[in-house]
């Protein structure tokens, strides 16, 4: 195996949840003696990466037009809005003003949200892509 085919493989397996918190989630919503194949971990593996990344970038979008370079909870719920999933924002958005008044501190809302950095580079190229008079 060459160096760069690990590396790859490597970059592939951080966009992945660990298959062992896969497991656990998927036998909690089976009965106590359901087996499960390694191929149907690995499948729901992928497609909550997917999920993950689809609602993310929607989120990254939202922030990108507001010129802010943070991912919040609210930003999420928008884009599973946009995306369609209209059926699950009340109970999110019941989970995610639990979760901030438990962890409330002196600092703003916001702040004890886990965030997700937008790169300076996609905010630039957001601004050149405004700015250019050819795209009129």
């Amino acid at each position: 195996m060459t160096d760069e085919y690990q590396d790859i493989e490597a970059r592939e397996q951080d966009r992945f949840l660990p298959i062992a918190n896969i497991s656990r989630i998927m036998k909690k919503a089976l009965p106590p003696n359901a087996k499960i194949s390694k191929d149907a971990k690995e499948c729901v593996q992928e497609c909550v990466s997917e999920f993950i990344s689809f609602i993310t970038s929607e989120a990254c979008e939202k922030c990108l037009s507001e010129r802010r370079k943070t991912i919040n909870g609210d930003d999420l719920l928008h884009a599973m809005t946009t995306l369609g999933f209209e059926k699950y924002i009340e109970p999110l958005r019941i989970y995610l003003q639990r979760y901030r008044e438990v962890t409330k501190t002196d600092k703003p809302d916001d702040s004890c949200l886990p965030t997700v950095s937008v790169p300076d580079a996609k905010i630039k190229d957001n601004d050149s892509e405004e700015d250019d008079p050819d795209d009129d």
